[in-house]
């Protein structure tokens, strides 16, 4: 038994209070002998008993009163057993302890984390297990994977409960009960008394379901995990209830391609998830670790507030860029990395399939113009080959492949672009007389499973000097507006795009109209332009051609070097997504093999130094493979599993090389969530502290039969782990302290009768 007020006991003592008066009250007096006085006390023999009785009966009523007001305003409750199966009991513990990065929270020098841990270890302390007793450990995470499981010993679990410390991971309960459901099911634990005890800071966004179908399944679980008679759950608050926290939810390079010559834009998003403003954070801008710009920022409550910086690169190789804010309670998410691969100039390699001996004659004349005029590779960097010449070797040496024009390719060669479309290259396929359809869509469009986005039909339309006539010119109907393939052509420049006038051109079929980028303005919306993405690459077919033979004058319309400038800059943006992870993640990274040889060095920022084995390749493979964490071959299934990266930060891949400017491969940024800075992927992040309340549990999910077994007061850094007292006991106690006053009153005033 415990008491809400135990100082308010000694009220007890005022039990003493009818004897003290009892004893000072009685009557003191001389003994004298004479007739009248033996009468009346022969008479008083016959009565002393019952008169004795009812004095002591009156006396025990009042001293009962008084001790039963001094219990009831001590407001006493009972106690459970933290775990009812004691001794013998067979009963295996889960200690499901939040581990997800908002538990780093920190005041006054202990983190959330810290509190569950004592609050964990008190309730251990409060097992008295038998032999058959067993016990795990799993942490409430994104990826709950188990840390410990099925052990006899509590020394273990005490051990591994003070080792545990943040992770870079964020909350989802509904991963955690499905991992939670695995063991529960498994052989050695199902039989078994089940007693789980949850610990966290419950964060809303861990109890938040992404849709209706996931909600679905997350109460069909703990239905099923409920109605159990052998398995009870209790949960424990950890959380702090005025907690905030600000951070960075994005940061992006505006440009798709970064080069040394161009001024680049960077964009970092900050969210306030508080409602108190925050004025004049800094947010510090470095490049390569070194501390670039510092940006004084207001920060309006519950917004995100957007700071710009730009920086012009000297040097073309792999950088990291990092955004940084004042740091406050929570500090993982006031910093944001991003890898960005500066070149000094785009490199392509461009297929002319009707090459003439007059240069100005041949096809890709005109498109080579307009990348570089003055042929000093300043943006472009264009290298020209006729087909006889292309044996598609060295493509990783090139940003985007242009095949113009080109009757046919070897199965060969095809496979060897589709290898390099597959890991991020870029391919523009432009028509013309020289294209074999037949073998167009047999080696390109492959039923739809190759690189074409569409199957070539007929040739429509009139070339110039045929004897055309005004009305056969087509012009641009429509296009993808918003798509970077036409940055340049967007409000005000619209309509210099409709300039443009193609004369020649194949229809296609078998294509999907959302992958349409133009259309022209026949009759049918014939497609001009139409794009396929293709693994990690893309591919725009333009179903005309770049020269003059079909199209006359067409490098001499304004808008046809914007637009290839755009096109061409657009399939030259590799997918960033491999160098810019996120916590969870796994590293894989494919490197030409007659670039680079092992050893790879990766430095990581908590293990050092890591060296990763580099795969050998494989039959016709020309590249090494690096995953981190390492992964190895194996038949079962479960070797496979991505953990991924565990933790956030800068990661730096080196390699053996003699000269030190040539070691540095690429720098991995390693970020938490959110992944997109929309406001319901923000709403939805780790550092949103918003906190769901133990009514609202109930009420979402009615299935899960939960008790709330203790909660840190404000200001305190523990956790009463004390079940839940019966608290109204005091109530039954009034209830009794009126029934006796009633009695006593009424048994006075009947034994006063008796004695008058």
């Amino acid at each position: 038994m415990g008491f809400f007020n135990p100082a308010l006991l000694w009220f007890a003592l005022g039990g003493a209070v009818p004897i003290i008066i009892h004893l000072l009250h009685r009557q003191k007096f001389k003994r004298m002998r004479w007739a009248a006085m033996e009468f009346l006390l022969r008479a008083l023999q016959k009565t002393r008993k019952r008169m004795q009785l009812e004095n002591l009966l009156l006396l025990l009523l009042r001293v009962l009163i008084m001790v039963l007001l001094a219990l009831a305003i001590a407001r006493p409750f009972f106690r459970e057993a933290p775990v009812e199966a004691l001794g013998d009991s067979d009963t295996h513990h889960f200690f499901v302890i939040d581990q997800s990065y908002s538990m780093a929270y920190k005041r006054a020098q202990h983190t959330s984390l810290d509190v569950a841990k004592r609050a964990a270890l008190k309730v251990l302390q409060d097992i008295r297990p038998s032999e058959q007793d067993r016990f795990s450990i799993l942490p409430l995470s994104s990826y709950p994977e188990p840390i410990l499981v099925n052990s006899n010993r509590k020394e273990r679990l005490q051990t591994a409960i003070n080792e545990l410390r943040p992770s870079d991971f964020g909350t989802s309960v509904y991963a955690t009960m499905q991992s939670l459901r695995n063991l529960l099911e498994s052989p050695e634990i199902r039989n078994r008394d089940r007693r789980i005890y949850l610990f966290t800071d419950l964060q809303r966004s861990g109890w938040i379901l992404r849709d209706d179908q996931e909600a679905k399944k997350f109460s069909e679980l703990l239905k099923a995990l409920s109605k159990k008679e052998n398995t009870r759950f209790y949960l424990y608050d950890a959380g702090t209830s005025d907690a905030f926290n600000h951070a960075i939810v994005d940061l992006r390079a505006n440009d798709r391609v970064i080069t040394t010559k161009r001024t680049t834009r960077f964009t970092a998003s900050i969210h306030n998830f508080s409602s108190i403003p925050r004025p004049a954070v800094n947010v510090g801008f470095y490049v390569n670790d070194t501390l670039v710009k510092t940006e004084p920022t207001v920060l309006p409550p519950n917004a995100t507030t957007q700071v710009n910086f730009e920086y012009d690169f000297a040097e073309a190789a792999p950088h990291l860029v990092k955004v940084a804010i004042d740091p406050d309670y929570l500090d993982v998410d006031d910093s944001r990395y991003l890898s960005v691969d500066v070149k000094s100039a785009l490199k392509a390699l461009v297929i002319d399939g009707e090459p003439k001996d007059n240069p100005k004659d041949s096809e890709t004349f005109a498109f080579v113009l307009a990348l570089d005029p003055g042929r000093q590779g300043v943006f472009f960097s264009v290298d020209v080959k006729t087909v006889e010449l292309f044996n598609a070797e060295g493509l990783d040496g090139y940003d985007f492949l242009v095949l113009a024009n080109v009757q046919s390719l070897t199965s060969d060669r095809i496979d060897k672009v589709e290898s390099f479309v597959r890991r991020g290259g870029g391919l523009f396929l432009t028509l013309g007389s020289k294209v074999d359809k037949v073998s167009f869509n047999e080696f390109l469009w492959k039923k739809g499973a190759g690189l074409s986005p569409a199957q070539l039909d007929e040739i429509t339309g009139d070339a110039p000097g045929g004897g055309i006539e005004r009305g056969t010119e087509r012009r641009i109907s429509r296009f993808a507006l918003g798509h970077p393939m036409f940055r340049t052509f967007q409000k005000r420049t619209m309509a210099a795009l409709y300039d443009l006038v193609f004369y020649k051109y194949y229809k296609v079929k078998e294509f999907d109209p959302d992958r349409v980028l133009a259309s022209l303005d026949d009759n049918f919306n014939s497609p001009l332009f139409l794009e396929k993405p293709f693994d990690e690459g893309k591919v725009i077919l333009l179903t005309s051609t770049i020269d003059h033979e079909w199209n006359a004058g067409i490098q001499a319309h304004p808008p046809f070097l914007p637009l290839m400038w755009d096109l061409c800059r657009y399939l030259s943006a590799r997918p960033t997504a491999r160098r810019n992870l996120f916590v969870g993640d796994l590293v894989n990274l494919d490197l030409p093999v007659e670039a680079y040889q092992p050893p790879f060095i990766l430095e990581t920022p908590t293990e050092g130094s890591v060296t990763l084995p580099a795969s050998t390749p494989e039959k016709d493979q020309k590249f090494f493979r690096l995953f981190y964490p390492s992964r190895t071959k194996s038949d079962d299934p479960k070797a496979f599993k991505n953990e991924g990266v565990r933790n956030a930060g800068k990661y730096r891949l080196t390699r053996n090389a003699a000269r030190e400017e040539e070691k540095l491969v690429a720098y991995f940024a390693v970020n938490v969530g959110p992944r997109e800075a929309t406001p319901e992927e923000i709403q939805a992040a780790e550092g949103n502290l918003e906190r769901i309340t133990k009514e609202e549990i109930q009420t979402r999910y009615p299935d899960f039969k939960v008790e709330f077994r203790g909660e840190k007061k404000d200001g305190a850094q523990e956790i009463d782990v004390s079940p839940p007292p019966a608290s109204g006991l005091w109530k039954y106690l009034m209830y009794f302290l009126v029934g006796f006053l009633l009695l006593e009153s009424g048994l006075a005033c009947l034994f006063g009768r008796g004695k008058q």
